[in-house]
């Protein structure tokens, strides 16, 4: 069967054929606006290379504030906690994800880089089917081919091939590198360096927080095609979606026992001498403002059309 959407399917490999050389690859959730303004980004990447101008770490800044917007929304958020309960493998770890976005909003990024990172390894061991108690732990190796052979029948194979592809890459570049291999000019999200405490170094940045939750959405994606679980809308309660939306907009506006909560919290963190500081946290503020902008852009760009047609 092909794919409803061939279009989807060619810029979705093209963007993130791109942008996982920076350790990133676009969400299942982009639409129209949105995806135009990673494209555009992607185009300007490849222009740059093409002339050997790379500046990693403003070119993953820029990903970053593109995927904020994206990967910040409540109500997105909310509908990932409530799928990953109830998809296959992934349920067994949902207490992390759920965790893990409560410390997001609460801009406890530490905390929630170490929430998702052995979530990971606890869902592919599950989808490899080993558990404590049987024969030795396979490798990472063996993880990650599990999932690269997998071949279930699903309605959207070429959807369900590309995810697949693009999943396996990014565990095999970027989790689970050897860390001689690792690219730490980007990043030091790698599975190795963090839970051995190789290091001192920041991988809890905002923008690796936002690189872990963008890898769940489109694991989850992966496991909803295998399941054959599809939602046009992100469904009402009583699901619990809206109770969590609603609490996270708590956690992110102007709440005064919040924002306390969060200040003094970061200040004890800061005696700490090896702690880093996220200096441009996502403010939710500045992405309704951007929204603002982009919504009366695209109204502007329609009245022009207009009157061109008069």
């Amino acid at each position: 069967m092909n794919d409803p959407m061939p279009q989807f399917i060619a810029d979705f490999k093209e963007v993130s054929s791109i942008l996982l050389e920076y350790g990133w690859f676009i969400s299942p959730y982009m639409t129209g606006g949105e995806f135009e303004k990673i494209h555009d980004f992607c185009s300007k990447i490849r222009d740059s290379t093409s002339k050997g101008n790379v500046d990693k770490k403003a070119i993953t800044e820029n990903i970053n504030l593109i995927m904020t917007d994206i990967i910040f929304q409540p109500s997105y958020r909310a509908f990932f906690v409530f799928r990953s309960k109830e998809l296959p493998y992934i349920k067994e770890y949902s207490y992390f994800l759920e965790r893990s976005i409560l410390h997001y909003y609460k801009r406890d990024f530490l905390s929630c880089v170490l929430c998702l990172l052995p979530a990971i390894e606890g869902i592919l061991l599950s989808y490899y089917g080993w558990s404590i108690g049987d024969e030795r732990k396979p490798t990472y190796s063996q993880l990650i081919k599990k999932i690269e052979e997998s071949k279930k029948m699903t309605e959207l194979p070429e959807r369900y091939d590309m995810y697949r592809s693009t999943l396996v890459e990014f565990l095999r570049k970027w989790i689970f590198i050897d860390t001689h291999g690792a690219d730490f000019d980007i990043s030091y999200l790698n599975r190795h360096y963090i839970l051995h405490g190789m290091g001192k170094k920041c991988f809890y940045s905002a923008n690796d927080c936002h690189r872990l939750i963008l890898f769940f959405d489109l694991l989850i994606e992966y496991l909803s095609l295998e399941e054959k679980k599809y939602y046009i809308f992100i469904p009402d309660d009583p699901l619990g979606i809206n109770i969590r939306r609603e609490y996270y907009l708590t956690l992110i506006e102007n709440d005064p026992n919040n924002k306390t909560m969060i200040k003094l919290e970061e200040e004890f963190m800061k005696e700490n001498r090896n702690y880093e500081t996220e200096k441009e946290p996502p403010k939710w503020a500045d992405i309704q403002f951007r929204y603002m902008l982009e919504t009366l852009e695209f109204y502007e760009k329609l009245e022009r059309m207009r009157n061109q047609q008069k």
